[in-house]
């Protein structure tokens, strides 16, 4: 039995008898390298432009504005200067994704809560839980709290 207590912050919630759904992709951080051919306002070195390229420079627009303010940076219109290509990397969370019982899957993105369409709520390790909103705040399911549930 796990539960979940705000006030000493341990991580516990009530878990389902069930065996935990199986897990076809565990969490982990992804990264993706960016790149931007960048200007900068001469008079505002605070300001400028960004254009999305590929590694070489070449520019990946995909509006007629961009188009149209590259054109313009590019030419001379515009008082900027040039500052090439840059490179930048991001990175993001992706989330476990498990496999219901029902045969759907499911992206396990919340700690505690993540509900397939089928009905059932699972954490974030996959273990079927009862849903936060129908526990107390230590994370005991309502039904166990009320004396007319006890034998």
């Amino acid at each position: 039995m796990l539960r979940y207590s705000r006030k000493v912050a341990t991580f516990f919630l009530m878990t389902n008898t069930t065996t935990p759904m199986k897990i076809l992709s565990r969490p982990h951080r992804k990264f993706a390298k960016e790149f931007h051919h960048e200007f900068r306002w001469k008079d505002d070195p605070g300001a400028g432009f960004g254009f999305e390229c590929d590694k070489s420079g070449t520019p990946l627009l995909k509006s007629e504005p961009a188009k149209e303010n590259y054109e313009s940076c590019i030419s001379g219109k515009f008082d900027v200067e040039d500052l090439g290509v840059v490179e930048s990397e991001r990175s993001w969370f992706e989330a476990a994704i498990g496999k219901c019982e029902c045969g759907r899957e499911l992206q396990l993105w919340d700690p505690l809560n993540n509900f397939c369409k089928c009905g059932k709520c699972f954490n974030s390790s996959g273990q079927e839980v009862t849903p936060s909103n129908e526990c107390d705040e230590w994370g005991n399911p309502l039904d166990d709290i009320d004396p007319r549930n006890w034998q």
